[in-house]
């Protein structure tokens, strides 16, 4: 699998993508919703990684993620063990968290559907959320995703969604 070099910040959030590869579908059932959403959950746990919101598509999702603090409070200091070949930001959380949902889901769907390779098109896509009405734009356009896609009439109809209030509410005021 391609590996796309990224920088992530502790305490910044991220709009994170995917879809399946031909953009094919990666949830057929409710079964397989929820196996995503436990596997979401588990490594939300093992990660530390800050879930704000994500929404769950037939052949895609959304999630907005904010990397936690950084176990030294911040950036390693300059020469603090570097090697030209380290990448220093290696042990920060999003991408771990994106590698082992994305194993995990694809283990289960192709031992599922009888099949092997890949079931992503991408190892993920980020982009960095970096202003407070960015944000706010950010969880309207995931949440009101299932709508733009004529998968539901009304969403709140759409079960697959997830906003954490809470987490929005404290940075915007």
């Amino acid at each position: 699998m391609l590996k796309i070099s990224r920088n992530f910040y502790p305490e910044v959030f991220y709009h994170i993508y995917n879809r399946g590869v031909d953009k094919r579908k990666i949830f057929y059932c409710r079964r397989d919703y929820l196996f995503f959403i436990n596997r979401i959950n588990f490594y939300r746990r093992v990660t530390g990684v800050i879930i704000v919101s994500y929404c769950l598509l037939p052949n895609h999702y959304h999630f907005i993620l904010r990397e936690p603090p950084h176990p030294m409070g911040g950036l390693p200091p300059i020469g603090w063990g570097y090697k030209t070949n380290v990448n220093p930001f290696s042990n920060f959380k999003i991408p771990k968290f994106m590698g082992l949902l994305a194993n995990s889901y694809t283990k289960y769907f192709n031992n599922k559907k009888g099949r092997s390779g890949r079931l992503f098109e991408f190892v993920f896509k980020s982009r960095e959320i970096n202003k407070e009405n960015q944000l706010s734009n950010v969880v309207n356009y995931i949440i009101f995703n299932p709508l733009k896609h004529g998968l539901v009439n009304n969403q709140k109809d759409w079960k697959y969604t997830f906003v954490d209030d809470k987490k929005i509410t404290n940075v915007l005021h």
